[in-house]
Parts: C-alpha cells; sequence; structure tokens
C-alpha cells in the first residue's frame, strides 16, 4: 500500500513486516528523507508511529498520519 500526501509518502518496502504486521515508512517528497514510520506494536496491540530524529509535523501532517493509521487498522486485523 503506497499513499502520498502534499509533504511526504507512506509506503511498506519490499514487504517490510515485523510481528507478522506490515511496517509502513514516511519519506519527505522532496529529499525522500525517511521521515518516521508506523510499525505494529505488541503490547499495545495496536499500529503506533516513531519519528525519525530532527523530523517535524505540523498539525495538517498529523492529521495525515492518523488518517493513514486509521485506514490500515480497518485493514489488517
Amino acid at each position: 500500500m503506497i499513499k502520498k500526501y502534499r509533504f511526504f509518502t507512506v509506503s511498506q518496502n519490499n514487504g517490510e513486516m515485523f510481528d507478522g504486521k506490515p511496517v509502513y515508512r514516511i519519506y519527505n517528497n522532496n529529499t525522500k528523507t525517511e521521515l518516521g514510520r508506523i510499525s505494529y506494536y505488541a503490547p499495545w496491540k495496536q499500529f503506533v508511529f516513531s519519528m525519525a530524529p530532527r523530523a517535524v509535523f505540523n498539525d495538517r501532517c498529523l492529521r495525515h498520519v492518523l488518517d493513514f493509521m486509521k485506514t490500515i487498522r480497518k485493514t489488517i486485523r
């Protein structure tokens, strides 16, 4: 699954998985720098967002991350 937003793109690289669940990487659309990842956190039994050091997000970008997380939560159990 790939989802492109105005400033970043979320994608799963080469079928990357962790604990049997997909890992999604977030990349800046201009620089292609990795800004963070969305992965499954078994103790909480849900997906979580981990930011790369020095990455910054405004409220709109964080809403996009949440939007993506809601989408995968509905499709992956």
